[in-house]
């Protein structure tokens, strides 16, 4: 079965191409992020558990954006997982959508597949 990955329009600007979050890479990847922390032997704060998942679904789900993305000094950004995840921890907003949109994607549905 092969993953769909959809372009999407982010209402706070710019445009994302977004593979579902249900996704076996992205589960397996956050499952396993997930199972090496708790080999620490103490629980994941909620801050660390947002910013694995920031991680991983800038890896994973944020697969490219178009031109019109910019950082924190006001200037276009390249796409970059690295770059995904920053803005995923950054704006919450942002990363609500992500996770809204991302979850609308399924194989069944191939309007706007890449």
């Amino acid at each position: 079965m092969a993953d769909i990955a959809q372009w999407k329009e982010f209402e706070g600007g710019g445009r994302f191409k977004l593979a579902s979050h249900q996704n076996e890479i992205y589960q397996a990847a956050l499952y396993g992020a997930r199972m090496l922390m708790a080999l620490t032997e103490r629980s994941i704060s909620d801050e660390e558990e947002h910013q694995l998942q920031c991680l991983m679904l800038g890896k994973f789900v944020v697969l490219d954006w178009d031109e019109g993305v910019t950082g924190v000094n006001g200037r276009e950004v390249s796409y970059s997982p690295n770059w995904a995840a920053h803005l995923l921890k950054g704006n919450a907003e942002f990363f609500v959508w992500v996770i809204r949109e991302s979850g609308n994607i399924g194989p069944q549905d191939s309007k706007g597949a890449i």
